[in-house]
């Protein structure tokens, strides 16, 4: 059976296939390192693709083409599971024309992950997993777990002092994936 939605979409002759904008931090946490990612399918000459960034309260952070050099931004606040900062990346892709074919929201938040003397550390602190096993069902409805029950999930699981969430076997609805960024919690698959 089905469980999950399914929708059909046409995209423009020239698109954006694949979004991988990489952040991290500086050694000292305090400046962010952007490096996007991008592969274009279609008729690419002189095609062009800008990138607005801006901080949780709207403000832009960074404004200009793509060129996949990194970008440092400074002041950015680390995220991490007690303090899920997210900035609002915006992808913007013009044909040679400079009409606009395609635009990308975009949610990241910035961390530096390492290992410091066999120890696990997230933005130079120590990290513990509380962890929970997830499977993607509910007692009405099934396999079929909409947004609102995933949701509650979510915030239940937070309120009892877990960060980290272990999937099950599949990978979960895209949603998913971003209240986990929203709320503050690691994923394990």
């Amino acid at each position: 059976g089905m469980f999950r939605p399914v929708y059909l979409y046409a995209k423009p002759a020239v698109h954006l296939a694949d979004i991988w904008l990489k952040a991290g931090l500086s050694e000292d946490n305090t400046t962010g390192l952007l490096t996007p990612e991008l592969k274009l399918d279609g008729e690419t000459e002189g095609v062009s693709v800008t990138l607005r960034l801006t901080d949780p309260e709207g403000y832009a952070l960074y404004e200009g083409p793509v060129t996949g050099d990194t970008i440092e931004l400074e002041g950015i606040q680390p995220w991490s599971h007690k303090t899920p900062v997210l900035y609002h990346a915006e992808l913007t892709l013009k044909d040679a024309q400079g009409t606009v074919q395609e635009v990308v929201p975009y949610d990241i938040g910035f961390r530096r992950f390492e290992m410091k003397d066999g120890i696990m550390c997230l933005n130079g602190e120590r990290v513990v997993f509380n962890g929970v096993n997830r499977h993607e069902s509910d007692p009405v409805t099934g396999y079929a777990v909409g947004f609102e029950q995933t949701k509650k999930d979510l915030l239940m699981i937070k309120k009892h002092n877990f960060n980290a969430i272990r999937t099950s076997h599949y990978p979960d609805v895209p949603y998913f994936y971003q209240l986990c960024d929203q709320y503050g919690f690691f994923v394990i698959d």
